[in-house]
């Protein structure tokens, strides 16, 4: 990553926020220290769960704007910049991001498939947040302003358990992240994603019974709270969290070991009909994702072929010293 940033500087400091086991920690310290005349980096050791350490580093940042990156992945300078050129326009807005295709560097081809989100722009809180619900995509590398992301954060941290599941902490993310502003998606890359099965989303979504009822409890009470804040009634609040998120109190249908039941489908399909009657201009479905496109990175070619070249010449990290390619250079 670091590399790469070396190659292509943003105008942007970096915070690295490190759990890793001291041997390991004392290894990542020293390609910070390699790179420190190139780049602006402090550093954390947070020895803590990722919703946990996120947080408590959260609360240190003095900047009006954030953004994550994994160690493992690659935002481009130009966007983060320009996402933060229109949240500093737009007050109404809580996060914006581009388009982060996902990289198989497995694959010979290096296939790579682009995940598809859309603005999310309606003034009512509630119905953004039943947009994300059917159309769910990841505003996690979105660029956010540091109060909101802070707050939302803080809030995960206090109902959900990312030591039980990723999966509820994602979700609380996602929906606190349209609740509490607009979102803006900007049809342009805005960084290069590694597709490995080595994270966290590769785990059950839940754990067993009793856990995963007592997880949802604090889930669904934490959510109906906030979006009657947000201006939702109590029942509107309860029914939407049922309805997207009810499936999860039962790990065996959350984790697919279980199909539902023909009424759970019938009851799903009779909700999802009444609600395309009622409105038949939206859609419930839209394209997720789709293979990447000659024009996805038009304007962008140098710094998209230099981000591929590394990330498939290196998968497992460039070791410390290690001269990259020429065509990554």
């Amino acid at each position: 990553m670091f590399e790469f940033y070396s190659r292509w500087p943003p105008t942007f400091s970096f915070l690295v926020v490190d759990s890793s086991q001291p041997q390991l920690a004392d290894e990542n310290h020293a390609i910070i220290d390699s790179v420190s005349g190139k780049l602006s980096i402090a550093y954390q050791h947070i020895e803590r769960s990722l919703i946990d350490k996120c947080t408590q580093a959260l609360e240190t940042l003095e900047s009006p704007f954030v953004v994550f990156c994994a160690d493992d992945d690659l935002l481009f300078p130009e966007s983060v910049q320009e996402c933060a050129a229109f949240l500093e326009q737009h007050a109404e807005f809580a996060t914006a991001l581009g388009y982060c295709p996902v990289l198989d560097c497995r694959s010979r081809a290096g296939r790579c498939k682009v995940g598809i989100g859309r603005s999310l722009e309606t003034p009512r809180p509630l119905e953004r947040c039943r947009q994300m619900a059917r159309i769910w995509f990841s505003t996690f590398y979105g660029v956010y302003r540091t109060p909101t992301l802070r707050e939302n954060f803080q809030t995960t941290q206090s109902s959900t358990d990312s030591q039980q599941t990723y999966f509820l902490p994602e979700m609380m993310l996602s929906q606190l992240s349209v609740l509490r502003g607009k979102v803006k998606v900007f049809p342009k890359l805005h960084g290069l994603r590694e597709c490995h099965f080595t994270n966290a989303g590769q785990r059950p979504k839940v754990p067993g019974q009793p856990q995963a009822e007592l997880l949802y409890r604090r889930f669904h009470e934490c959510l109906v709270r906030e979006l009657t804040e947000a201006g939702a009634s109590t029942a509107e609040a309860d029914q939407f969290v049922d309805h997207w998120y009810g499936y999860l109190r039962d790990p065996d249908v959350a984790n697919g070991r279980r199909k539902r039941s023909t009424f759970e489908r019938i009851q799903r399909f009779a909700t999802n009909l009444v609600r395309q009657l009622q409105n038949p201009f939206v859609t419930d479905r839209i394209l997720y994702s789709r293979p990447l496109r000659p024009s996805d990175i038009l304007r962008q070619e140098n710094i998209w072929n230099a981000a591929v070249q590394l990330m498939q010449d290196y998968p497992q990290g460039l070791p410390i010293g290690a001269e990259p390619s020429r065509a990554a250079a």
